[in-house]
């Protein structure tokens, strides 16, 4: 008897899995180093942006779902192919300094290690923030689980923490999409023009979230 009650107790616990991993959906994306997070939410139109507004950022429905995470990833961007001394990157990003203040409704972000990183932002159209504070992704790109709020970018990278863990990304309540790109330029985003390269990446949609937390994650 007991032995029957093991067997059934596994076959729903296989069940049980089978059907949140169901759940989940999965999307490979192609992502321009010219798409800018900030495209829909310039201080100024796009037609004055100097150096180009660059292209829309790849949009992603986040309705009902709980988590994303990447995987798969790989590609190579440069911000400033024109100079011998700039290397392309991964979606992780190189060597260089990110810093750009809040625009229209979005807030702007920073990362003083880094520049040209796979940015990502949850977005409601119907949402305006009372305010907005920049931030700082300094030394914090490796989180196991990040819980951004609406409307304030965030570091993506590949995907994954340095020694290969996949991240969490918690969707905030009533997010409606989530822009993919990258912040370029210090100050206002801008000189989008003379980007080079692209990331290719599988953004994967979890309605539940089937695990706990990593042991020690890191949430905004």
């Amino acid at each position: 008897m007991t032995s029957r009650l093991g067997i059934l107790f596994l076959l729903i616990t296989l069940l049980s899995i089978g059907h949140l991993k169901a759940q989940d959906e999965r999307k490979e994306l192609d992502i321009s180093a010219q798409c800018n997070v900030f495209y829909h939410n310039l201080l100024i139109p796009q037609e004055f942006v100097r150096n180009g507004a660059g292209l829309p950022p790849v949009e992603v429905d986040v309705r009902g779902i709980k988590v994303i995470t990447f995987e798969h990833t790989s590609g190579t961007v440069n911000f400033c192919p024109w100079s011998d001394s700039c290397k392309d990157g991964d979606a992780d990003g190189g060597k260089g300094f990110t810093l750009i203040v809040n625009q229209k409704g979005m807030a702007g972000i920073a990362d003083f290690k880094r520049k040209a990183f796979l940015t990502g932002v949850f977005v409601n159209q119907s949402y305006i923030p009372e305010e907005l504070n920049w931030i700082d992704f300094t030394d914090h790109e490796n989180f196991l689980q990040w819980g951004p709020d609406l409307q304030y970018p965030f570091y993506i990278g590949d995907g994954l923490t340095n020694k290969g863990v996949t991240q969490q990304i918690l969707v905030p309540k009533d997010a409606e999409k989530l822009y993919l790109g990258f912040a370029d330029c210090v100050g206002s985003p801008e000189n989008y023009a003379d980007d080079k390269g692209n990331i290719h990446t599988t953004i994967v949609l979890h309605k539940s979230l089937s695990k706990r937390p990593p042991v020690g994650a890191i949430k905004n």
